[in-house]
């Protein structure tokens, strides 16, 4: 006879079953519901397990101080002021920057929801999801726009 397990076994065990399949296609879990990534940091911590990442080379960045950090590094490498990231340009090498920070806080402040980014870059958050995508689409094109975001990547490891 089959063992009953809990409802809540079943949950972790469908929870670990995402994970999996999330880190073997190489993605971090960002796209999950809130209430999926407290369950998985617990059980991450619990277990002693590192989080999943979408670069192995950085460690997940927590909370908004790490997404002005984030600001700050792509200010640094793209040569543009965190003043102009935050201000009311649009178009161009500024908006194209901006979008970088919005899919880093994404990818790697965690905690920061896309209203918290929206908040620190003065922009409402469908602003940030569509940036977001926007980043994403461009990595995949531009190889200039890839090597930028590769060099904000090693920096922000640089300073774990």
């Amino acid at each position: 006879m089959a063992q009953l397990r809990t409802r809540s076994e079943r949950e972790v065990d469908n929870l670990v079953t995402d994970c999996l399949y999330q880190v073997s296609k190489g993605l971090s879990y960002t796209g999950w519901d809130t209430s999926q990534r407290l369950r998985m940091r617990d059980l991450v911590s619990k277990l002693g397990l590192l989080e999943p990442t979408a670069n192995p080379g950085v460690s997940r960045l927590h909370d908004q101080e790490n997404g002005r950090d984030i600001l700050r590094t792509v200010s640094e490498v793209t040569g543009i002021s965190t003043a102009a990231l935050q201000g009311e340009k649009r178009g161009g090498p500024v908006s194209k920057a901006r979008q970088l920070v919005f899919l880093l806080c994404n990818e790697h402040a965690q905690q920061m929801s896309t209203p918290q980014i929206g908040r620190l870059m003065n922009r409402d958050h469908t602003t940030v999801i569509h940036g977001t995508r926007k980043a994403r689409e461009r990595i995949q094109a531009d190889p200039d726009y890839k090597e930028t975001y590769d060099r904000i990547l090693s920096r922000l490891a640089w300073e774990k």
